[in-house]
């Protein structure tokens, strides 16, 4: 199932965050898309002992970006997607380390 795609408008065109590094436009786009290297993925590849957050909640990309009580990006996935300076720094501090974790 196709997930956030009404995020992009007219798809010939370039996303926002296009002139980011390439780190920080690939995680971008794993918010956009949904899949990355979040808890509930690495528990199901077996890789980590427990799919949650520290919240207790499923720990997915959207829940990082939309519903985490510690972690969540004001404005959600809608603002993250227009790259803007705010939302850049969100993703390579806060974002970047509850995936470390």
């Amino acid at each position: 199932m196709v997930t956030n795609h009404a995020i992009v408008v007219y798809l010939a065109s370039r996303q926002p965050g296009f002139d980011l590094s390439r780190c920080s436009w690939s995680l971008l786009n794993r918010f956009r898309t949904g899949q990355g290297p979040c808890k509930a993925s690495l528990y199901k590849w077996g890789l980590t002992q427990s799919p949650n957050c520290s919240c207790n909640e499923l720990l997915t990309m959207s829940h990082i970006v939309d519903s985490c009580l510690r972690i969540t990006f004001e404005g959600g996935l809608t603002i993250l997607h227009e790259a803007e300076e705010d939302a850049v720094n969100w993703m390579d501090s806060v974002a970047t380390t509850a995936l470390a974790k």
